[in-house]
C-alpha cells in the first residue's frame, strides 16, 4: 500500500488498491527509489478513518467511513467504530478528506504540445501529474518517444518510479506523406509489419491519423487483432462507420472529428469542411443517431476530449486561475494570447486542428486569422495584421503575477492580433536524469 506526498494523496492510493491487478504487487516502492521518495505510506495494512467516501457506483457520498486495505485489496469498508482494524495496521485520520476510486484515463499523453511552438516529451513529471490527480491508470493515445514510454512503464511496475499503471499505443500511423514524426503507411504489408513490431515490443494500442487510407487501415486491425492487441483512431479520411465495418475498436475525439457528415467527400479523403460539416448537424438527428448504432451493434467506443475542443471555441471560460498559476510566465503569456485570437476569430475555419493539444490549434488558427466569413473579413484580417504588438502587451499588463489582484477568468483579450513563434524558446521539461543517463 502506498500514498504519495500530494494533497490528493488519499484519493490516489484508493485508487491503486481499487483497480488492483497482477501488476500492483510490484508497484511497492523499491528501497531507495524515486518511488520510495514519493511515497508517504508504504505498509502492508493501513486503515483511512475519518473520511468521506464516494466508491463511484452513483450513490450519494457517505461521511464518516473507515477504509482498511491490506497489500493490493478494499478488504474492508464500514462506518467509523464499526470496522476492525487489522492488528499492526497504521492507521491515518483522514477527517476532512474525500476518498474515490481512482481515474483511468482513457486519452492521455506522455508529451506536452503549447502555445508559442513548445513541445517536450513529459517523461518525470506527468506520471506525477496523473497520480497527484487521482489518474491511476493512463492509455497513452499515440506516442511520439515510444521507447521513452516503454522504459518508463517498465520502472514504474518495478518500483523504481512513481507513476499509473499504463497501457501503451505505438507510435501514430498515417499516410499522405510530408515531413511528420508520424509513421507513414504505404502499403498494407508495410501496415502488418508495423504491427507486429510494436505488438512484440509491448504496445497494446494502435491510433490511426487523420489521413489513413482504407487499405492500410484494414490490415492494421486486422493483424492487431491477430497479435491480441486493439486499435482507435483520430479519424478523418476515414468516417467512423466505415472504421466500425473495417473492425476498429474505439474512436477518439467526438462527432466533430466524423467525415460521415460531409457531402462528395471522395474515397479516403479528408475533407478541409469537415468541422463546419460535423458541428452543423443537428446530435439528436438521423445522422448523428445513424452514427451511434453503428457503434452501440458493433461495440466499439467512442471517447470523447470535449475539455480539448473547448480550448478552441469561441468565448470559453478555460483561464482557470490555478492552470495559469502552474504556468511558466512566458507559457502563460503565449496560451493567454492564443486564446485571445481565438476568441476573436471564433470557431477555426476549415477544419479541425490537426494535431491533439493546444499548441497546432494555435497555429492553425494564426494560418486562418481573417479568414472568417461576411463582412468582418477584411476588417479582421487587417486587424491581424496590425495589432500583434497591442495583443501581446495587454496580455502582459493583465497577467503581472500569477496571484495578481485580477480575476483571469474575466480578462478577456483586445481583440484579434497576430501570434508568434518563440523562436527556440522552449518550455524546459522538469525531469531528472535516470541512472542511465547521467
Amino acid at each position: 500500500m502506498m500514498t504519495t506526498k500530494n494533497g490528493a494523496a488519499v484519493l490516489a492510493a484508493i485508487a491503486l488498491t481499487a483497480t488492483a491487478s497482477a501488476h500492483l504487487a510490484a508497484q511497492r516502492p523499491e528501497a531507495g527509489s524515486a518511488a520510495e521518495g514519493y511515497a508517504v505510506v508504504n505498509s502492508d495494512a493501513v486503515a483511512l478513518t475519518g473520511v468521506t467516501l464516494i466508491d463511484g457506483r452513483g450513490g450519494p457520498a457517505r461521511r464518516g467511513r473507515t477504509v482498511v486495505i491490506e497489500g493490493s485489496r478494499i478488504t474492508i469498508v464500514g462506518a467509523d467504530g464499526a470496522v476492525d482494524i487489522p492488528a499492526g495496521a497504521e492507521v491515518m485520520d483522514l477527517a476532512g478528506h474525500t476518498v474515490i476510486p481512482g481515474m483511468i484515463g482513457l486519452h492521455n499523453h506522455l508529451f506536452y504540445t503549447a502555445a508559442g511552438g513548445r513541445s517536450a516529451q513529459l517523461t518525470f513529471s506527468a506520471p506525477r501529474l496523473y497520480l497527484g490527480s487521482g489518474v491511476t491508470t493512463v492509455r497513452t493515445t499515440g506516442s511520439r518517444q515510444p521507447y521513452a514510454e516503454l522504459n518508463l512503464k517498465a520502472e514504474i511496475e518495478a518500483g523504481r518510479t512513481p507513476g499509473p499503471r499504463i497501457h501503451i499505443t505505438a507510435p501514430y500511423i498515417t499516410a499522405g506523406g510530408g515531413m511528420s514524426g508520424m509513421t507513414m503507411l504505404e502499403s498494407p504489408e508495410q501496415a502488418r509489419r508495423f504491427v507486429r513490431y510494436w505488438a512484440a515490443e509491448g504496445a497494446t494500442w494502435l491510433k490511426a491519423y487523420t489521413n489513413i487510407r482504407t487499405e492500410e487501415l484494414t490490415a492494421a486491425i486486422d493483424e492487431a487483432h491477430a497479435q491480441g492487441i486493439k486499435v482507435t483512431g483520430h479519424l478523418c479520411s476515414i468516417s467512423f462507420t466505415e472504421a466500425v465495418a473495417l473492425g476498429i475498436d474505439n474512436i477518439e475525439h467526438g462527432l466533430a472529428t466524423n467525415s460521415d457528415y460531409s457531402t462528395g467527400r471522395g474515397r479516403d479523403e479528408c475533407p478541409q469542411s469537415l468541422w463546419d460539416d460535423a458541428t452543423s448537424i443537428d446530435v439528436n438527428g438521423p445522422e448523428a443517431q445513424a452514427t451511434f448504432q453503428a457503434m452501440i451493434d458493433a461495440g466499439v467506443a467512442m471517447t470523447s476530449t470535449l475539455a480539448v475542443y473547448e480550448l478552441f471555441i469561441q468565448g470559453r471560460p478555460t483561464r482557470d486561475a490555478r492552470s495559469l498559476e502552474a504556468m511558466a510566465p512566458a507559457v502563460r503569456e503565449d496560451y493567454l494570447a492564443a486564446k485571445a485570437q481565438i476568441d476573436e476569430i471564433g470557431p477555426l475555419p476549415g477544419g479541425v486542428p490537426d494535431r491533439d493539444g493546444l499548441r497546432e490549434g494555435v497555429l492553425r488558427c494564426r494560418r486562418c486569422a481573417g479568414l472568417g466569413r461576411g463582412p468582418d473579413r477584411e476588417r479582421r484580417r487587417t486587424a491581424r495584421l496590425r495589432r500583434p504588438a497591442q495583443l501581446r502587451a495587454a496580455v502582459r499588463s493583465r497577467v503581472r503575477t500569477p496571484r495578481g489582484d485580477r480575476d483571469p477568468e474575466r480578462e478577456r483579450g483586445p481583440g484579434a492580433g497576430s501570434l508568434r513563434r518563440s523562436g527556440n524558446r522552449r518550455s524546459r521539461e522538469d525531469r531528472r536524469p535516470s541512472r542511465n543517463e547521467r
